[in-house]
């Protein structure tokens, strides 16, 4: 007979708890929804928390004609990007040398603080108005002392895009929320990979997704009772909408998945133009 840690049918019952929840959480994610994307430009403020709209100002990838004017003369938006950040409270450890063992260990120095992560994206992706992403930058603060109070080494914790670097993802905070990395390869191959697809050969992607904050801000000495960061994604393309919820759990160096993106592909497209777009949206 098998026998099950505690910590493993704690896991198992946490499956089972978001099972049974999935669609109280999606019926959250369906508010993000409501965002209008029509006559948007960049208006965002450094100094304080808010929300950043990136257009292509109606030029196609090459910047040589307005979106109207494409596809035989439909009327086609433009790509449009929309970041809203919230606010992440961390607190700051110190590295001391125990003076009974003489290892390195990290300690608590009392001090919280915040950083903007990602909170809501929503994205109009027109596959021929390419946006071109970026790797992620800041939040070196908040990386590293989460990774001290967790136990991470390496690049077990990352800065997690909501929205991809491929699919016009910048590497902003208010793009970027802190993940494990089995979470962030969750979302890669369930739902960014497959997106990156269907966009590539020729559909427009309707992208959103919310960001749950659920680790930031847990009292010191309550990493135990750390929950799931949520992300609630929905994706919208051949006529098709699809929704999945991923999980990270940073107490438990883990990641987990309800639901996946499938690829919604044309029975025919041109290879070249699949190969040219794909080119034009690498960041």
């Amino acid at each position: 007979m098998r026998y099950m840690t505690a910590e493993g049918t704690s896991a198992l019952r946490g499956k089972a708890n978001r099972q049974a929840n999935l669609s109280q959480r999606r019926e959250k994610s369906a508010a993000v929804s409501g965002m209008s994307f029509d006559d948007v430009r960049i208006r965002y403020s450094p100094a304080k928390q808010g929300t950043l709209t990136h257009t292509q100002e109606g030029k196609g990838s090459a910047g040589s004609e307005p979106a109207s004017e494409r596809r035989g003369g439909t009327i086609q938006c433009t790509t449009s990007i929309q970041y809203t950040g919230q606010t992440y409270k961390y607190h700051v450890y110190s590295e001391r040398r125990n003076p009974v063992t003489g290892k390195e260990e990290y300690v608590p120095s009392g001090i919280e603080k915040t950083e903007t992560t990602g909170g809501t994206m929503h994205a109009n992706l027109d596959p021929a108005d390419s946006v071109k992403g970026s790797t992620p930058a800041g939040q070196e603060s908040m990386m590293a002392n989460l990774r001290m109070r967790y136990g991470y080494k390496g690049n077990g914790l990352v800065r997690g895009h909501l929205l991809n670097h491929d699919l016009g993802g910048k590497g902003i905070p208010e793009n970027l929320f802190p993940i494990t990395a089995e979470a962030n390869h969750i979302h890669r191959d369930s739902v960014e990979t497959p997106t990156k697809e269907m966009l590539y050969k020729g559909y427009d992607v309707v992208y959103k997704i919310e960001a749950k904050n659920e680790s930031g801000g847990l009292s010191v000495g309550k990493e135990r009772d750390c929950k799931d960061d949520e992300f609630n994604i929905t994706v919208e393309a051949g006529g098709k909408t699809q929704s999945a919820t991923l999980f990270s759990n940073l107490y438990r160096h883990s990641g987990d998945i309800i639901g996946k993106v499938e690829d919604q592909l044309p029975s025919q497209y041109d290879k070249t133009k699949e190969k040219q777009t794909r080119i034009a949206w690498h960041h």
